[in-house]
């Protein structure tokens, strides 16, 4: 018998829909700690990550914030977290590994151009 090794990479599929605290969907946010497509119309999202994720991190409109994937259902692979409410979070505080990346940086970085007050309001993390 011959013994192969076999590699396996586990992702973890959350399904849910990102509101701020106001309660209003985030529509357009990007998703900083995946590489997906900004939240749909209602803030929906479907995110992959290759371990379990406690936090989803956006940027929207020049604002950081910080939304907890708490897990209500789960249906085989896919992770359900439903209506996540999403809080104001300084860039100071956006996990290193996160914010060193380089799509994040570039979209950072893209907000440099818009009149200053998107800029002011990532380095203060949303803060208005």
């Amino acid at each position: 018998m011959i013994a192969l090794p076999i590699t396996l990479d586990v992702t973890y599929t959350f399904i849910g829909n990102a509101r701020d605290i106001a309660g209003t969907p985030l529509e357009g946010a990007r998703i900083l700690n995946a590489p997906v497509p900004s939240l749909g119309r209602d803030g929906g999202f479907i995110a992959e990550f290759p371990q379990r994720e406690p936090m989803l991190y956006l940027l929207r409109a020049g604002d950081l914030l910080q939304c907890p994937l708490t897990v209500r259902e789960r249906r085989s692979v896919v992770l359900l977290v439903g209506q996540v409410r999403c809080e104001p979070l300084a860039l100071d505080r956006l996990p290193a590994p996160i914010r060193y990346q380089a799509r994040v940086q570039r979209l950072l970085n893209e907000l440099a151009p818009v009149a200053g007050r998107n800029e002011r309001n990532v380095m203060r993390g949303g803060a208005r």
